[in-house]
């Protein structure tokens, strides 16, 4: 087996030897025609150029290939060849292989296929190479998605497909808006249904081009590879080649990542499962309680962990090491113990060490999982229930994501990891480079004086540093994240700390006083993370910092002591990672402004910037600026000098690690403390923006709701500017932009920015996108991820997030969990993909039954044929205790979550808020506000879903402001209106609140004069209330539904399942068993 041999390489290799891995490189290529001029040249270069051992070309519009065409595309005659004749001038597929690397076994062609059964001379086994052309008119689509799903079902081998589908998957395959047909939904059909896994492609997202001006790119070219392929060949990639003489890109499939096996030194890898060895502490208690001769903390920590990581090298060796052999021999054993027990009852002894044994092979089986779990970096594991084979799998495709076989800049292409490593570390030492000196600076008076921290505040931001504070930050710092260049995960520190904190604590009081060498502990390696498919450019990758977790810890303990503060250094038009304020905020802040302009007949822009690099490029000095601005302490701006300033990173590229330089500028992706440095610089944008709408500058939307209108609006970079239309006040806009570049460093890519209207004309819009020099974009904004618009959103607005559900829940996925990890991936994933969306819009039935859909198929999946719901969908959509399997509801947490905006309305501040209460609550309140025609599309989704809040609000009676007479409990567990019908049912203003019924009459109260018994009633009512008024108090909100008192979707969903019935299964739940018996003993009962 390939697998072997690849193991006996990596393991057994002389040191320092690179061995030849054997591998399988080919081409698919849809040429547009393979008898123009140049086009032998071309093919023959590239089978050259790429030593390429297969070749499959799809529209070669030939009828026939004589040997002397053959020879101009393969003049060494050393392909075989096959092909389907064109039909007409459309059409046609040709394949070649070379013959001193596979013999041809069968040769299946197809009306769209051919698919080659090879002999590999050189891996000694039987592989299928299919080459696809598929229809372009959408009749005949059906027809050639049939015949691939038949001919696919039929091979037994290890098989790839690959070619031109002329099939979208996704809606993000074309550059421009699209709408998907039925096409699409019956290819992503079939590919689950054959297990195929899209093998990822390096070089770009799009491999078709009209070659128009303003191109339209599709992705219509691609490969596919069974399961049992990437078995054999798990670092499988293709790569994309630039376009030449046809509007396709050629794809290159290498099963080999080009990676170089390192048969050298071999690097300090900390495992999890060390954690849950009993001798592990007590190991490194006796290390760490060995002498260090030194003063310095840095020196004694450095020098207990270089001691740790030494002697666990070893440790690991002898304990974790034959594990695989361990497991082997202890299955044996098992069987051969088994087979006594066929033959009569086992001996006591015999009994105890088959449990022993039983045991400890399933706690060898749970290393093994959490090991693949720690490198594959997904977020749940499944406990009791073995994934080694998800993790496999996970692991191997983020690797061929991540993997970066060639860098494009300008028109150059660079290759191999040396090249593209220098090439790496060349352009992050320019970014991160010194800072030009600054043109301008912050004026004194740019925030007043409760904007600035005060003495209090600063005392609470410098004190010393407590064990606890410590002890409380490490423990909140997240598990199973990628360790710094040490390789010590914050999980030791964790699991550690009593042994540890005598050497950790010295570090905090020596930076506490400023003695601490800071960039001792401040470096780190920069992974590079692909922001698009197919990234190719440096611009296109995302720089997470790896850092130190002992660095981290420290500027943890700074960010705690920030929290507590942000209300005072941050606008309300800031939401990103402030407590309390939500990313929703601004969205929904942004429909309502929108709709608002549209409703009032006025023309607004919008326009939607993007910044460059943001967080790279930040100008040290600037941030430096803003916390002397902001009035911070000086031992304060010291520690954040030290933590900015002479920090040292190098890149990592393919496991290669560049040369360590100093970075001078930029908060990094990783540190703790960066999303508030960040914040900081981005709150002087929203501060000019306000100094500029007091100064008349310009108005921003809804400035009859909002002083000066609403003109921007922040998540970290993410931002958001809103004014009139009025071209001079753009233009103090562009200048006011320009100006914070110069200060901030930060560079706004106008390019990719883009400007929308509410209201105006093509022309007004062309002006503006000349000056800001940027597209003209079109509703529905996309906006954090979320359509907005003026108007309600269609159907088709939502489309994308269909492209979630195929992603997240492909067949082989599926395929390698039981029934208890598809279950934890539905509650943990599937499921939470609506939740962003279902918490601005009450989506349709159809809509959330579309979205139900992938979720049913995911969870019910069967192998090799139709996966039958066993159990009706709705029953597995209840909680445990009403009988379901704990699945969420699509409806009911829909309405969960937007009855939330009902309580933040009530119970929080903000710039939503205060926009909701002066555009539909001015002369109402919650309790009394009704639904109206002119009410904003997300405003009535959510008045809709009031009556739910309505059932679960509380008020606590103290002057009556709030509470309202007839409809909330006073205290005396029960209504008015249930206690006094007769009265309510007559009462004019059923919705009026406590405090109006000093003033109520009743003779003017109610539709007709009281009888006697009711006047008494009204009597006894009246003192009933006015007993439980406290005049100097306002009336306080809680939510009844929950025993904290406030609101939480939780509660909301478990009061919607209130009137289900079910029984709970506790002794099924309860059971120390597998999950998947659990699911399996759930269905019996």
């Amino acid at each position: 087996m390939v697998q072997v041999r690849l193991w006996i390489l990596a393991n057994l290799a002389p040191k320092n030897i690179i061995p030849e891995i054997e591998k399988m490189i080919s081409g698919f290529w849809n040429c547009r025609g393979i008898g123009k001029r140049g086009m032998g040249t071309y093919i023959s270069d590239l089978v050259r150029d790429f030593k390429l051992e297969f070749i499959g070309i799809q529209e070669t519009m030939k009828k026939d290939f004589s040997p002397k065409f053959l020879r101009k595309i393969d003049p060494g005659e050393i392909f075989s060849w096959r092909w389907i004749p064109s039909k007409g001038k459309s059409g046609g597929i040709s394949g070649g292989f070379r013959n001193n690397v596979f013999d041809l076994v069968n040769c299946v062609e197809g009306k769209y296929l051919m698919n080659f059964e090879l002999w590999n001379k050189i891996l000694k086994m039987k592989c299928c190479i299919m080459v696809v052309y598929g229809s372009a008119h959408e009749e005949f689509k059906t027809d050639f998605l049939t015949e691939l799903a038949a001919t696919c079902s039929h091979i037994t081998y290890p098989y790839i497909v690959g070619g031109d589908f002329n099939i979208l998957r996704f809606v993000g395959e074309k550059n421009k808006k699209v709408k998907l047909g039925h096409s699409s939904d019956l290819f992503n059909s079939i590919i689950n249904a054959l297990s195929l896994r899209e093998v990822d492609m390096a070089g770009g997202m799009f491999t078709w081009s009209n070659n128009q001006h303003n191109p339209t790119l599709e992705k219509l070219d691609r490969v596919f590879m069974s399961k049992s392929w990437e078995h054999l060949f798990p670092f499988t990639f293709v790569r994309k080649i630039v376009r030449e003489m046809s509007d396709h890109c050629p794809l290159i499939l290498n099963t080999d990542d080009n990676v170089p096996i390192n048969f050298g030194k071999r690097e300090f890898r900390f495992d999890l499962n060390w954690l849950n060895k009993p001798d592990f502490h007590t190991v490194v208690a006796k290390i760490w309680m060995q002498p260090v001769y030194s003063d310095n903390p840095i020196d004694i920590l450095n020098i207990k962990l270089k001691r740790f990581k030494k002697y666990f090298k070893g440790w690991a060796s002898s304990n974790f090491g034959h594990a695989r052999k361990r497991r082997k021999w202890l299955r044996e054993e098992l069987g051969r113990i088994e087979e006594l027990q066929e033959n009569g009852v086992l001996n006591r002894e015999l009994y105890c060490k088959k449990v022993e044994m039983q045991v400890e092979l399933n706690g060898l089986l749970l290393e093994e999982e959490v090991a693949w779990m720690q490198k594959s970096h997904d977020s749940w594991l499944l406990k009791g229930d073995s994934n080694t084979k998800y993790f496999h799998r996970i692991v191997n495709g983020r690797r061929r994501i991540n993997t970066i076989v060639s860098l494009s800049c300008g028109n150059m292409i660079i290759e191999g990891n040396k090249n593209m490593l220098k090439h790496a570390t060349d352009f992050y030492k320019e970014l991160f480079g010194p800072a030009p000196g600054n043109l301008c600076n912050i004026y004194e008076d740019m925030w007043c004086d409760k904007e600035k921290l005060g003495d209090v505040e600063n005392f609470l931001l410098i004190r010393p540093f407590s064990d606890t504070k410590v002890k409380n930050a490490l423990f909140s710092m997240k598990h199973n994240k990628a360790p710094g260049p040490d390789n010590i995960p914050i999980e030791f520190f964790q699991s550690c700390w009593y042994i540890v904190k005598g050497d950790v604590m010295p570090l905090f009081h020596w930076f506490h006083e400023n003695k601490l060498d800071v960039e001792r502990l401040n470096y780190g390696i920069i992974t590079l993370l692909p922001k698009v498919v197919g990234a190719d450019k440096m611009q296109q990758f995302r720089p997470i910092c790896l850092l130190r977790c002992i660095y981290k810890l420290i500027t943890k303990v700074l960010t705690i002591r920030l929290e507590p503060h942000v209300d005072i250094l941050f606008s309300r038009h800031q939401n990103a990672f402030i407590k309390n304020r939500d990313i929703m905020d601004g969205i929904m802040s942004l429909h309502e402004i929108l709709h608002h302009t549209y409703a009032q007949k006025k023309i607004g822009i919008v326009l939607k910037l993007d910044f460059e690099k943001a967080y790279d490029k930040v100008n040290s000095d600037f941030l430096l600026e803003c916390h002397t601005k902001r009035n911070f302490n000086p031992r304060w701006i010291e520690w954040i000098r030290r933590i900015l300033v002479g920090g040292t990173v190098s890149v990592k590229l393919n496991d290669e690690v560049g040369e360590y330089f100093q970075s001078a500028k930029g908060v990094r992706q990783g540190d703790p403390l960066s999303p508030f440095l960040f914040n900081l610089a981005a709150d002087c944008l929203t501060k000019m923006v306000l100094k500029a709408q007091d100064n008349g500058l310009f108005t921003g939307l809804a400035a009859d709701l909002v002083e000066n209108g609403v003109a921007i609006l922040q998540y970290a970079d993410d931002t958001i500017l809103c004014f009139e239309d009025n071209i001079k006040n753009a233009l103090n806009i562009k200048l006011l932009l320009y100006l914070f570049e110069i200060m901030s460093g930060l560079k706004i890519n106008f390019v990719k920015s883009e400007i929308f209207s509410v209201g105006a004309d093509d022309d007004i819009m062309r002006k503006y996108a000349d000056m800001f020099n940027c597209e003209i974009g079109t509703f529905p904004i996309k906006y954090l991820g979320m359509p907005v618009s003026y108007a309600g959103l269609k159907c088709s607005d939502w489309f994308f997030v269909d492209d979630k559900f195929i992603s997240h829940g492909e067949s082989w996925i599926s395929e390698s969990l039981s029934s208890g990890g598809r279950l934890i991936k539905v509650n943990v994933v599937l499921s939470h993909i609506p939740s962003y969306y279902m918490s601005m819009a009450l989506l349709k039935k159809s809509t959330l039954e579309k979205w139900d859909k992938p979720r049913r198929k995911f969870f019910w999946y069967r192998k090799g044929r139709r996966g039958y719901n066993m159990v009706k969908w709705s029953r597995v959509c209840r909680s445990k205790t009403k009988g379901g399997l704990g699945v969420k509801d699509l409806r009911k947490q829909n309405i969960s979550l937007l009855t939330k905006w009902w309580w933040k309305l009530e119970k929080k501040e903000g710039l939503w808020q205060d926009i909701v209460k002066a555009k539909y609550l001015q002369r109402t309140s919650v309790a009394k506000v009704k639904q109206k025609v002119s009410d904003s599309p997300c405003w009535k989704n959510i008045m809709k879903v009031k009556e739910y809040y309505m059932a679960g609000r509380g008020v606590v009676l103290k002057k009556g402001n709030i509470a309202s007479l007839w409809l909330d409990d006073l205290g005396e567990n029960f209504l008015l209106k249930d206690k006094y019908p007769d009265l309510f049912e007559i009462c004019l203003d059923k919705d009026c609140t406590v405090d109006k019924l000093e003033s109520m009459n009743h003779l003017t109260s109610f539709r007709r004069r009281l009888s006697p018994a009711m006047l008494q009633n009204w009597e006894n009512m009246k003192q009933l209330v006015l007993d439980k008024i406290c005049a100097d108090q306002n009336d306080e909100v809680y939510w009844k539904l929950d025993n904290s008192g406030v609101y939480s979707t939780k509660s909301m969903y478990r009061w919607l399942e209130r009137n289900l019935a079910g029984a709970h299964y506790k002794w099924i739940w309860g059971a120390k068993i597998p999950l998947k018996i659990q699911i399996f003993l759930w269905q019996l009962f």
